[in-house]
């Protein structure tokens, strides 16, 4: 996923990571007192989410510097916030459940958790992507994962 270019890395990954905050621990994905379903996850609004997410998170006035310095374009990083927010709304929906199930069964959440992780979005049945270059960009993400465990077990196995 190419995004957020008139960033540094450091922004986009502070940004990203404040993104998925929101996502984890914010209302965004409830409704009524519930975990949204799968159809009203497809039809929220990623622009608007983007909005409401940039208008109502602190810690953000550097990137609202950037726009009114013109050094960012304002269009531009709302996209590039949606399209994120897309990315990882299945994610975030997928343990947003698990939790709320945890919760009525009284079941350990960490253990549901490890036992039904969240690997892409075909986990979340009828879960679509807005934003095509998603599909892509998750795939990508697993690969480089499984790289990493490949990596971390290689080096623990010749220790």
């Amino acid at each position: 996923m190419i995004r957020f270019n008139d960033l540094t890395i450091e922004e986009a990954r502070i940004l990203k990571r404040t993104i998925v905050n929101y996502l984890n621990f914010s209302p965004a994905l409830y409704v009524d007192n519930r975990v949204m379903t799968v159809e009203e996850i497809n039809a929220l609004n990623r622009d608007e989410m983007a909005r409401i997410f940039f208008d109502s998170q602190s810690g953000l006035e550097k990137y609202k510097d950037l726009i009114d310095q013109e050094l960012i374009n304002p269009d531009e990083l709302m996209d590039d916030i949606a399209c994120y927010i897309d990315l990882k709304i299945p994610k975030a929906w997928h343990f947003k459940t698990l939790k709320r199930k945890s919760i009525a069964s009284k079941k350990d959440y960490r253990k549901m958790a490890n036992e039904n992780p969240y690997i892409d979005i075909s986990i979340v049945p009828g879960a679509k992507f807005k934003y095509s270059e998603n599909y892509i960009a998750e795939k990508n993400i697993l690969r480089a994962s499984e790289q990493r465990a490949a990596q971390l077990t290689s080096v623990s196995v010749s220790s």
